[in-house]
């Protein structure tokens, strides 16, 4: 790794600029793989609880299952998409009550 570090001062701009795509281009595949990974532990109709960028314990059910997020209604009404890495399955939760709204499949 030190090599490849050190081999970066002998290249140009212009190499430096496609060597940068290639990373970014890289990275965002990682990434859509290890979404595409965590989706897979989720089903619509789980019970899952997350932690609000306020600090707040969010629970919900899950109503549908995105490219890249999981959203998810709670008992309030309200809807939320997130992440799959920020949520958590509830085993042994009670189910949502019916009149909360209608469940949407996958696309």
């Amino acid at each position: 790794m030190d090599d490849l570090l050190d081999s970066l001062d002998e290249l140009h701009y212009e190499e430096l600029i496609t060597l940068n795509h290639a990373i970014v281009t890289r990275i965002k595949e990682l990434n859509i793989i290890k979404a595409q990974s965590q989706l897979q532990h989720f089903r619509v109709g789980n019970q899952v609880q997350f932690t609000s960028s306020a600090g707040d314990l969010v629970i919900g059910t899950i109503v549908r299952i995105n490219k890249k997020t999981i959203s998810l209604v709670t008992e309030a009404g309200a809807r939320w998409k997130v992440s799959p890495g920020l949520l958590t399955k509830l085993v042994n939760a009670a189910p949502m009550p019916s009149d909360q709204g209608v469940i949407e499949l996958f696309d």
